[in-house]
């Protein structure tokens, strides 16, 4: 359509054999194995009577990842730009459980859109881009936790000088507290301002 309209869409499909992961072990703290109070420690509602820690193996069953992307920009007049894209992403589990950690950790869903111009006017443009991700089940050695879904918004006005591009903005603008992976930091809003200097030395 004139260079108006940009449809990219993909797909992919992995197998894993012998998918590199983790196993859950679990020994009794308070006397030696085969005693009784090594049997008690390790009944399920003793968890604080036990040592648990992970070990790295292989899995004994396949697993298949895979997942597609689309993505689709439009071009207006006037020079404005919208766009977007939505990801999806999994992985199969399998019938017979061979107790294996995959560490994932990826959300199924993920989106975000834009718009924008370069140049609304004789040297400014802008950008804002809303950004979603769904919730996901994190493992990792540290933490087994459900990371929520969240969304924010990102901004940046540019001006241009005769040498150099002032840009203005920010990540997150709204300062939505958000966390990306269980354990790690809550994260809100950073703001900047930038100046790029281009071609100083050239008259």
């Amino acid at each position: 359509m004139q260079n108006k309209l940009a449809i990219d869409w993909d797909l992919y499909s992995n197998v894993y054999n012998g998918f590199l992961g983790q196993v859950e072990v679990a020994v009794p703290a308070t006397d030696k194995i085969t005693t009784d109070a090594s049997v008690l420690d390790m009944l399920a509602n003793n968890r604080s009577q036990q040592t648990r820690y992970r070990v790295y193996t292989n899995a004994k069953n396949s697993y298949n990842n895979y997942g597609s992307s689309l993505g689709v920009t439009y071009n207006f007049s006037g020079n404005y730009t919208l766009s977007g894209n939505i990801n999806f992403s999994d992985i199969t589990k399998n019938k017979e459980s061979d107790l294996f950690v995959t560490g994932f950790n990826t959300p199924k869903w993920a989106s975000n859109l834009s718009f924008g111009n370069r140049e609304i006017v004789p040297n400014f443009g802008f950008n804002v881009v809303w950004k979603w991700q769904d919730a996901f089940d994190w493992e990792s050695p540290l933490v087994n936790a459900r990371v929520s879904a969240y969304h924010n918004i990102d901004a940046q006005m540019s001006y241009k000088l005769t040498k150099a591009v002032i840009k203005l903005g920010g990540s997150n603008v709204f300062n939505n507290h958000y966390i990306q992976y269980a354990g790690g930091p809550t994260l809100g809003a950073l703001y900047y301002m930038s100046i790029t200097f281009d071609n100083i030395l050239t008259k």
